[in-house]
């Protein structure tokens, strides 16, 4: 029985999925998503010729979580669609859904014409542009949407008790370009379309700006929602560098499609052999399967499929931060699919230490130097030896300086991982973070808050500025703690919160506690709070994020936030009354002007000032405009360790300015080392 906690990224299997089936755990499974034979007779493969037996369907039905989807791809032959309906429903699987329809425009046509040499002339006449029975040029797929039965009374219980018995469809919802030139997004439809197969116009951009009032294929786009939602996968309709990718270790081979003995007049459309790595003749597009993945499951969860080819929905799984199981029948495109886990997403299982500290292979190296005798090389294209010298220190991997076809060639050892890994902002500033709402009104665009609590928790941008209390924090009992205690962390002191703030956090006070407390700070309500715990003015530190000067900058990326003179009010406001204050300056909204705001805030600030760049601004940030993609590009510009560095050299000696985790990060790119800077606030709080 395979130990589904023991599964790192995902696990292929070589074998029969009826007997490999009976080695994964019942009710073990997140999604199925499958591509499996159609039974269509395929050319010369085998496994093409029959639809999978029913035994394979209860299987996969065991093994599938209550509630749990299955998206399974059919041929939209009408006697092939209806018997593997018939077949899931004998299996025991819940078919009474919408199928969805894959729609492309690569389709190859296998109408044969009748041919009338041998007809009389009146037959000739009549049989002109025949064609044998009906085969038009496929142009679609059929997607069908069963799920196992749930186990509860409701789709609702069945979603509180395990998450089963929905599906994501904000998740696939489809960017468009509005009339007012700004992106939207449209509730998903059964209809998913392909390199714009629906439009009047020929050629294959798959572009968001192609999204016009000529066609309709925007209202459906794979391509944009793969744009917009994950932009490193690849082409449309799988290309051979997509199916081939990863596969730098195998050889081509010819892929024979004409059936031996027919001449080119019977089969017109179809291609001549083709040399290719990956030869599996029915691979289905990255962006697909990743569309699939994300209608039917989040992060973390595990995915099945059967039949699973080369690969693709075991990688389309990877990349979406899924984990996987696959089993493939056919040797050859077992050992496809693992080359292209391997080399693609770094391998299925991760590899063991070194046994020794001596560098053993290349990925143990952080980089290569090479020097001329001139120096440093900065423009290399007419140096002589270069190529040479490069395959040279490949293959030779040292960290002894060695000379080879004139250059001086040193390696460098990585670093542990771990030691290069920097603390968040809880980890810099506390042990342990309180919040008692699950929201926050100000809604800031780049808020790791509400990406988390989308990403892992089901939440939606949409609903994230309504809080929503948590009577549970409210109405607890607190001791006192030894950790260093935050609050809140994932939200802000609004006037929504206000009183379910200052309820819990007296009584974090009242038990003993020292409580760091951190917020975009409205005046009014601050000065409310510092009255409401004056009692315990010894064990508070008060922390604003104060991020940029500029209103309108403020006013963009924190759009429901406190102005900026309203944040250096409220800091004066807290020394007035005698509590410690400091400032967070995470993330730099306004870079240029980050010196003018440190010296503002300087007079009014009593401890210390911590400065951060913005993390992951493609991930948490909802690129929904071009305004927005301008203001993320401005982002990006102003943060590169080249420009992080000036405000790290005129303020490095300053004791007030500490740096988060993110700006040591990135100035360790320049070989900048800035040590850890772990905060203990509560050493400076008078007793």
């Amino acid at each position: 029985m395979i130990d589904i906690k023991s599964i790192n990224n995902g696990e292929l299997l070589n074998g029969n999925s009826a007997v490999e089936l009976k080695r994964v755990p019942s009710d073990s499974i997140d999604v199925v998503m499958t591509d499996p034979p159609y039974g269509l007779e395929y050319d010369k493969y085998k496994w093409d010729k029959d639809l999978p037996e029913v035994g394979i369907w209860v299987e996969t039905l065991r093994v599938l979580k209550p509630g749990g989807f299955a998206f399974i791809m059919c041929s939209p032959r009408q006697d092939l669609l209806s018997f593997q309906i018939m077949i899931l429903r004998k299996a025991g699987f819940f078919i009474n859904f919408t199928s969805l329809y894959w729609i492309y425009k690569t389709g190859m046509s296998n109408a044969r014409k009748i041919q009338t040499e041998q007809a009389n002339d009146d037959a000739q006449k009549n049989l002109e542009n025949a064609y044998a029975g009906f085969q038009p040029r496929p142009a679609t797929e059929v997607i069908l949407v069963t799920m196992k039965p749930l186990s509860e009374k409701s789709y609702t219980a069945q979603a509180h008790t395990n998450r089963k018995g929905v599906t994501f469809l904000n998740d696939c919802m489809i960017p468009i370009i509005n009339k007012d030139g700004k992106v939207e997004k449209r509730q998903m439809s059964n209809i998913i379309v392909s390199d714009l197969a629906l439009d009047p116009f020929g050629d294959d951009c798959g572009e968001i700006e192609c999204a016009d009032s000529k066609g309709n294929s925007h209202r459906f786009s794979l391509d944009s929602w793969a744009k917009h939602t994950l932009p490193y996968l690849f082409a449309a309709k799988p290309s051979k560098r997509e199916k081939d990718f990863g596969l730098d270790n195998l050889p081509e081979n010819k892929r024979e499609i004409r059936r031996q003995g027919l001449k080119s007049h019977n089969v017109p459309m179809l291609p001549r052999p083709t040399a290719r790595k990956n030869i599996h003749p029915m691979v289905k597009p990255l962006k697909l399967m990743s569309y699939l993945i994300a209608l039917g499951s989040r992060q973390e969860d595990l995915v099945l499929d059967p039949f699973c080819g080369s690969g693709t929905t075991c990688l389309a799984a990877w990349l979406l931060g899924r984990k996987f199981i696959g089993i493939e029948l056919e040797k050859e495109y077992f050992e496809i699919a693992k080359e292209r886990l391997k080399n693609v997403s770094g391998g299925i299982k991760k590899p063991k230490p070194l046994a020794s500290g001596k560098i053993q292979r290349l990925s143990d190296f952080k980089s290569f130097e090479l020097q001329s005798q001139g120096g440093p090389i900065i423009d290399v294209s007419g140096e002589k030896g270069l190529v040479e010298a490069i395959h040279f220190a490949l293959n030779n991997p040292s960290t002894t300086s060695v000379e080879a076809h004139g250059f001086k060639i040193t390696g460098y050892k990585k670093q542990n991982l771990e030691q290069q890994k920097e603390p968040d902002n809880v980890q810099d500033w506390a042990d342990k973070g309180i919040n008692i709402s699950r929201g926050c009104s100000n809604d800031c665009r780049y808020c790791y808050a509400r990406e988390e609590s989308v990403r892992r928790h089901g939440n939606t941008v949409k609903n994230w500025p309504k809080e929503k209390l948590n009577p549970k924090i409210i109405n607890k009992g607190w001791r006192v703690s030894s950790k260093r205690l935050m609050f809140p962390s994932t939200h802000d002191i609004t006037p929504g919160t206000y009183d379910a703030c200052e309820t819990v956090l007296k009584k974090l006070l009242k038990a003993g506690n020292k409580v760091l407390v951190v917020s975009k700070p409205r005046p009014d309500l601050i000065e409310k709070l510092c009255d409401a715990i004056a009692p315990y003015k010894s064990q508070v530190m008060f922390r604003f994020t104060i991020t940029a000067m500029d209103n309108d900058v403020l006013g963009f990326w924190e759009p429901n936030a406190p102005t900026y003179e309203d944040r250096k009010k409220a800091l004066a406001l807290v020394k007035e009354k005698g509590f410690r204050n400091s400032v967070s300056i995470e993330p730099m909204l306004d870079f240029p002007n980050v010196g003018n705001l440190i010296e503002d805030l300087r007079p009014h600030t009593t401890d210390c000032m911590w400065v951060g760049p913005m993390k992951m601004v493609r991930k948490r940030v909802v690129n929904d405009s071009p305004q927005v993609e301008k203001a993320i590009v401005k982002i990006i510009t102003d943060q590169t360790p080249m420009k992080l560095l000036p405000i790290y050299t005129r303020y490095k000696n300053d004791p007030m300015i500490k740096w988060k985790g993110h700006y040591r990060k990135q100035l360790r790119k320049l070989k900048v080392e800035i040590p850890p800077q772990k905060d203990d606030w509560r050493d400076r709080i008078p007793e």
